[in-house]
């Protein structure tokens, strides 16, 4: 079962990306509504699962709600500047760039938490320098390679420390609630990320009501995605090693996101970008062992 739970999250990390992606081919506009829509929907899979496992019995201590509304920034400049990196650019380089913002949580339990580091995680970030050097090749044999605009990077930039730094706020609160709330803890944060922008949609993207339906349906595919990968990841974090998660998970996606860039979306990297992504994909193994 740990198998193909495993699987699932692969391919559901890897779908959420195919969704934004055919979201921007569809339409140019509507992208904050894209993202709250996305927003909606992963927090209908938790309270799908707080009812199941818990009932009407909604505990939520005043000390979580700080914790809530800083998570609840950061995750929502991760959504919102991963989207807008996968309609400016390379999916594939997406991908592999924001996969890179398990730095800042790393950084942060050894820094403050003195957590002990070890070989594994000085050879990953021999890597993913290399990984990072490369990718900013486009390579002169084909016009058609993905190029590396500042926009695209100042987007993958946003999700990158949003990313990392939702991470750390998560991890601080069951640390310091003692592992409690865990479900109230994410379904208030994403209620506070999904008012928050969508008054943002209403105020900026008034002139944009005919980007709804196809927001609706690959923003709402999106964010079930989203919901059910941390909902299996959260199940497998008790009866799997972190060792085999998150290598497996991190690296899974990157490659899998990979191979569908470069088949349904004809992602054509070069020959150094290429070698960035297999840098990457190690990279990420080793800094999560």
């Amino acid at each position: 079962m740990d198998i193909i739970f495993l699987a699932l999250i692969v391919i559901f990390q890897t779908f959420q990306g195919c969704m934004t992606k055919e979201y921007s081919k569809r339409t140019q506009g509507g992208t904050m509504m894209f993202a709250g829509i996305t927003v909606f929907f992963a927090m209908i899979v938790f309270v799908i699962s707080f009812l199941v496992t818990n009932g009407l019995d909604f505990n939520f201590s005043v000390n979580t709600l700080w914790y809530a509304i800083l998570f609840a920034l950061t995750y929502g400049s991760a959504t919102v500047g991963s989207i807008y990196a996968v309609k400016t650019g390379s999916l594939s380089l997406t991908s592999l760039l924001t996969s890179f913002s398990l730095l800042i949580p790393t950084f942060y339990g050894i820094f403050v938490l003195d957590e002990e580091t070890s070989a594994y995680l000085y050879i990953g970030l021999v890597l993913l320098c290399a990984s990072l050097i490369l990718v900013n090749f486009n390579g002169k044999e084909d016009s058609g390679n993905q190029k590396i605009t500042f926009k695209w990077l100042i987007y993958v930039l946003i999700s990158f420390v949003g990313n990392g730094i939702c991470t750390i706020t998560q991890k601080m609160q069951q640390i310091n609630q003692n592992g409690m709330y865990k479900n109230e803890f994410m379904i208030v944060a994403l209620l506070i990320v999904f008012v928050g922008v969508m008054i943002i949609s209403l105020i900026t993207e008034k002139n944009h009501k005919s980007c709804f339906k196809p927001a609706l349906i690959t923003g709402g595919a999106r964010g079930l995605g989203n919901g059910i990968v941390n909902l299996l990841v959260i199940s497998l974090a008790i009866t799997m090693p972190a060792s085999v998660l998150f290598p497996v998970v991190s690296g899974g996606g990157i490659a899998l996101t990979a191979i569908l860039a470069m088949t349904l979306y004809k992602e054509k990297l070069s020959t150094q970008q290429i070698l960035a992504m297999i840098f990457g994909i190690a990279s990420v193994v080793f800094l999560n062992i």
